[in-house]
């Protein structure tokens, strides 16, 4: 058997460096291979599969003996596909070591870098300075959401719905957005919630 560790590396906007975080779902594809650096035959089946659970492990099913390919064929959404690596299977032992064509890996944690990011967005009303915990949460303000395109200008990122409500994605007074490519974002609000004092 095989086992590996799955994780990405994220930050949050109030986090100063990126962390690793477990990624459950992730898909793995296992092709027998004569040695090590060989790739598979392109479209051939995998001889085995296995998917990351809440930990971010894996393990594979037994496998006989040799050179396995280790690709990664279901890539979590926001992220980059991590490399391909290799694995020797020997008998009666769970594998962890993974290998480049090259060299040894220092463990057995894949680690995949984003691509993407998300924002969420919080409305409240309130005075600037005040705590939290004192403001007033409000929901039902719309707001457009554009990026800016390469030559200065603006453009919805979603010209079939262009607007988001806050509190419409479960959230009570926030929005979260799906993954984002890399850019400069605007968030312009639309429509102000209805507040009585």
């Amino acid at each position: 058997t095989v086992t590996i560790h799955k994780q990405g590396s994220w930050q949050n906007i109030d986090q100063t460096a990126q962390v690793p975080v477990n990624l459950e779902g992730v898909i793995f594809s296992l092709y027998k291979v004569d040695n090590r650096g060989d790739s598979h035959t392109p479209g051939a089946a995998p001889d085995a599969t296995m998917t990351t659970n809440d930990q971010g492990m894996a393990t594979s099913t037994g496998l006989p003996a040799g050179w396995y390919e280790l690709v990664e064929t279901g890539v979590p959404e926001g992220y980059a596909k991590s490399e391909n690596y290799w694995v020797e299977i020997k008998n009666n032992a769970d594998s962890t070591d993974l290998y480049t064509k090259d060299v040894k890996k220092a463990d057995n944690i894949i680690t995949n870098t984003p691509n993407k990011g998300k924002f969420t967005l919080f409305k409240y009303d309130g005075q600037a300075g005040m705590a939290e915990q004192d403001l007033t949460a409000l929901t039902g303000a719309t707001f457009l959401l554009e990026k800016q395109g390469s030559n200065g200008s603006w453009a919805a990122v979603n010209p079939d719905n262009p607007t988001f409500t806050i509190g419409s994605a479960g959230g009570e007074n926030s929005y979260t957005s799906a993954y984002l490519e890399p850019g400069y974002y605007r968030i312009t609000e639309q429509e102000a919630p209805v507040y009585t004092y």
